[in-house]
């Protein structure tokens, strides 16, 4: 069927994939023939159905029960994989995927409740799992977006997981089928959750199907949903700093990208990886650092690739965590970018629980899960009321929402640290409180609220003293 090549291309398209038959049984990998596993539709096809998340399949479709999560994800002894083809799971990894676990958790319902549809993106989704059976980041995800407690109650969610490698991502899609029990809903994508969950495994680099992902909404006009990228690669090429401005610049997008500082300053004296470098930073000031050493060097590494993503990408806030390896070598910056204070707030809630000593980073070399802390880490509380009783002495009628927002903006804390840390001023007579009614022109104080250690936002604010 010719559906034209005017601009009108991506709406035909939609509407033949929403008036395709196509079957409502259940996928197994026996059902998959091999010419539908090689078959590699368009990139255009996968984005006009994520995008307005069509067609929406006739017949009844399976829910994700419960106990698909406890499904392994390795299944038999006679099952051959090729070597390198998966590897163990490294602590450093399984820190990042529960930093990426604890995000998601917040952000779907947070995002999901609002908007009718929302897209995740894995661009180095991998196999799919390790050789010790642990998931990889799209078991991660998807487990994440078919069993949370809020499902019935967001909207739909698309999520696309891109792989360059054919043989990890052929991996990866036997594997979502035979955990999953998905429906097929075109070629390579699926559905679950009734059809309100759409996945797709899109075989290719990173890089080249983002560049079409983003010249399909300029030139067809098409918006993305909200949208979190995960993007998670081995090394500083396929990740150039043209392709991730362009997908901050869409709408409430938010990244969490593998910043490969290891890599990124053994190369950087090696002509051969210039154009590498000089793409990843989308400029050549790279060149500068060549002749500093040591740790000032990785810093002013790190600093320029976030400066990067304010200038180019439009990034309001960002945030960094440290990965080591077994040596206490820093592999990796996981640098978060957003466009909201919300966003960084919940980021930073998830990195507090991985770091629960405020340090942001984590090291394979001090990691022993066998032997935890001997005394629970927790934040300095004294330090954070000092910092806010600082900054706010003298104000009076300040709703607590706007002393969350400051705190997670200028210190290293998040919003549910700011409660504790106005408790121990309370008690030590730093500030009054009291009930509060909005009107247009601000705040009007009513009686004193007496209810000690609660600060409820919208309904009371907050004198500080002078001294």
């Amino acid at each position: 069927m010719d559906i034209g090549t005017t601009p009108q291309k991506l709406s035909r398209l939609c509407q033949a994939l929403n008036n395709a038959r196509v079957s409502s049984s259940r996928l197994s990998r026996h059902h998959i023939s091999s010419s539908w596993l090689n078959n590699k539709p368009t990139f255009l096809e996968r984005c006009s159905n994520f995008c307005d998340f069509r067609p929406y399949l006739g017949g009844k479709r399976p829910s994700l029960s419960n106990s698909l999560r406890l499904k392994p994800l390795l299944t038999g002894g006679s099952r051959k994989v090729k070597r390198k083809l998966i590897w163990r799971k490294a602590p450093h990894t399984e820190a990042k995927h529960k930093i990426l676990d604890y995000y998601l958790k917040a952000w779907i319902p947070k995002l999901g409740t609002w908007n009718e549809r929302i897209l995740i993106i894995d661009g180095f989704a991998g196999p799919g799992e390790y050789a010790d059976c642990k998931p990889g980041s799209p078991v991660v995800i998807l487990d994440i977006v078919t069993n949370h407690v809020l499902r019935n109650r967001i909207g739909k969610i698309g999520v696309f997981l891109i792989e360059g490698n054919n043989d990890r991502a052929n991996h990866l899609e036997d594997l979502l089928i035979r955990r999953y029990s998905p429906l097929r809903a075109g070629e390579s994508i699926y559905e679950l959750n009734e059809g309100k969950t759409v996945f797709a495994v899109i075989k290719g680099k990173f890089s080249a199907t983002l560049e079409e992902m983003l010249d399909i909404t300029q030139t067809h006009g098409v918006s993305l949903p909200p949208c979190f990228a995960f993007i998670d690669p081995f090394g500083p090429s396929g990740i150039p700093m043209e392709l991730i401005s362009g997908l901050m610049k869409c709408t409430k997008a938010e990244i969490l990208i593998n910043f490969p500082v290891d890599s990124v300053n053994r190369f950087l004296g090696t002509p051969a990886y210039e154009n590498t470098l000089d793409a990843l930073y989308g400029c050549k000031n790279w060149r500068k650092l060549r002749m500093m050493k040591g740790v000032e060097r990785r810093r002013r590494l790190r600093e320029l690739y976030i400066s990067q993503l304010k200038a180019n990408a439009g990034a309001e806030y960002t945030l960094h965590f440290t990965m080591r390896n077994a040596r206490n070598r820093e592999l990796y910056y996981l640098i978060f970018a957003t466009k909201h204070w919300h966003g960084l707030d919940i980021m930073k809630q998830a990195m507090w629980k991985i770091a629960p000593d405020g340090s942001f980073q984590f090291s394979d070399y001090t990691h022993s899960p066998e032997q935890p802390w001997l005394f629970p880490l927790e934040p300095d509380w004294e330090e954070l009321a000092g910092l806010i009783w600082k900054h706010f002495r003298g104000q009076e009628a300040v709703p607590p929402g706007e002393i969350e927002r400051w705190t997670v903006i200028e210190t290293i804390y998040a919003s549910n640290h700011v409660r504790r840390a106005l408790t121990l001023l309370e008690e030590k007579g730093k500030l009054c409180k009291y009930e509060a009614a909005y009107s247009g022109r601000g705040w009007i104080k009513l009686a004193p609220y007496k209810k000690k250690g609660a600060f409820p936002n919208g309904k009371v604010v907050v004198d500080f003293s002078a001294d």
